[in-house]
């Protein structure tokens, strides 16, 4: 069917025009109602290359007249198709502060591989100083950032080393959007240099099925669900800024009236400017018998609180972070209270990155320092001891050692101990009471 571009005019059949902003509909037949009726059912009957000459061939400001058979258009290209954008999505970037906030808190060491009990971990060592002086938290929401939204499961960071020793001084990361992977040296390629192995650090989430060295993009069949958190902040945005009005259609309420292109037109403008920008809410009077019909259904309606609360929760569930932590409802939490959300997060999300961080710095970087170290014979580990988001409840802590001294499970001395207090040298504070009513405790172990 040929399709052409003109002004409104009169027709026999019901006609429907656009002005080329999204959801600003003009419809230029008395059978409103039908008419929107009519566009539901045909939305869609367009073949998609149709459609894309369709919209392109309407010049910006020209309304195009369409027929019955063509309204599927109006409804079909208001949606989108395209795959949701991470870096657009904000459960993500809230996700990734909260990592990274809390990720640089626990001090990171060195220490030998040994059997039996772990050796003393070093904290002085050449790469927990380097690592130091690399603004550690700023590198770590960098690494993250690229993991999970520039780099689909990749980050490189470049060993920055001293002209004159080699020696590695601190650690930059690498804009990893400007990379390039290349098949022939297996590493990556920045414009038209190939980055040399030795001097970068490259972490990496999962495997590529098409690259194996390569990570792997972590929101592969997540898109969905970007895609309609993104789509619920764009429409209600667009919501609020036209005041409310999520789309009208003005139509004649005689059909023997005739409207003009410069009615049509300033009855559009004065009904954008009303509804839109600075001056909405303001008085619009028309002078032309009209009625106002809503197209479109309202947040409320939609009841878009409730619709996106599945792909927000699944969204913070692949970053292993609890919608509780981000100060956002999560109406299938497993978290009693939020001590114990934010402990499951450190738990999953930031001992998880941690340890794929320790990967990456014991076989790109350990080497470089203190004369060669080996992966073989040491590692790199972060210290948890003495971090509040692990800490036990001090109320749950107290009510354990009260409950283990009553039941003579232990001696005064060890109770003081439970509950953080100094031992004291009064008679019997390292013996064990057995109450009376208690049988004593049996034999531990094998």
């Amino acid at each position: 069917m040929a399709r052409r571009t003109t002004r409104s005019t009169p027709q026999a059949s019901p006609t429907i025009g656009f002005s080329g902003r999204p959801g600003a509909f003009r419809m230029a037949a008395p059978q409103a109602h039908d008419a929107i009726s009519t566009l539901v059912s045909y939305a869609g009957t367009m073949p998609l290359h149709e459609r894309k000459n369709w919209y392109q061939g309407t010049e910006s400001g020209a309304w195009r007249t369409l027929s019955l058979d063509e309204m599927g258009v109006a409804i079909a290209r208001s949606g989108t198709q395209t795959p949701g954008d991470p870096a657009q999505v904000g459960v993500i970037r809230l996700a990734i502060k909260w990592l990274a906030s809390n990720a640089h808190k626990a001090p990171i060491a060195v220490r030998p591989r040994v059997t039996g009990d772990p050796a003393e971990p070093d904290t002085e060592a050449e790469l927990c100083q380097i690592w130091n002086r690399s603004r550690p938290t700023k590198l770590i929401h960098r690494i993250l950032t690229d993991l999970w939204i520039r780099g689909k499961g990749n980050a490189v960071v470049k060993k920055v080393r001293n002209p004159a020793t080699s020696r590695v001084e601190r650690l930059e990361p690498v804009d990893v959007s400007s990379l390039t992977w290349r098949k022939e040296t297996r590493f990556w390629r920045q414009g038209s240099i190939d980055l040399v192995r030795e001097n970068y650090i490259w972490i990496s989430l999962g495997s590529d099925p098409e690259c194996p060295e390569k990570g792997e993009d972590q929101w592969a069949g997540f898109y969905d669900d970007l895609r309609t958190l993104r789509e619920e902040a764009k429409y209600t945005a667009d919501v609020l800024e036209n005041g409310g009005v999520v789309g009208i259609v003005i139509s004649k309420k005689d059909s023997n009236d005739f409207l003009g292109d410069d009615v049509v037109d300033r009855i559009t403008k004065d009904a954008t400017a009303a509804t839109t920008g600075s001056k909405r809410g303001s008085v619009l009077v028309v002078g032309a018998s009209v009625g106002v019909d809503e197209l479109g259904s309202t947040p409320e309606r939609m009841a878009l609180d409730k619709l996106t609360l599945g792909a927000q929760a699944r969204v913070a569930a692949n970053l292993n972070t609890a919608l509780m932590v981000l100060g956002l409802p999560d109406p299938g939490k497993t978290y009693s209270n939020l001590r114990e959300a934010k402990q499951g997060t450190f738990l999953t999300g930031v001992v998880g990155f941690h340890d794929v961080l320790k990967e990456a710095l014991e076989m790109d970087l350990l080497p470089d320092t203190d004369g060669g170290l080996s992966v073989d014979t040491h590692e790199v580990v972060w210290i948890y001891d003495d971090l509040e988001e692990l800490r036990e409840d001090t109320d749950a802590v107290h009510k354990r050692a009260r409950d283990d001294l009553a039941a003579g499970g232990i001696s005064p001395n060890e109770f003081r101990a439970e509950i953080g207090m100094d031992p004291t040298d009064q008679e019997g504070a390292d013996a064990i009471r057995i109450p009376a009513t208690a049988a004593a405790p049996g034999p531990t172990g094998p």
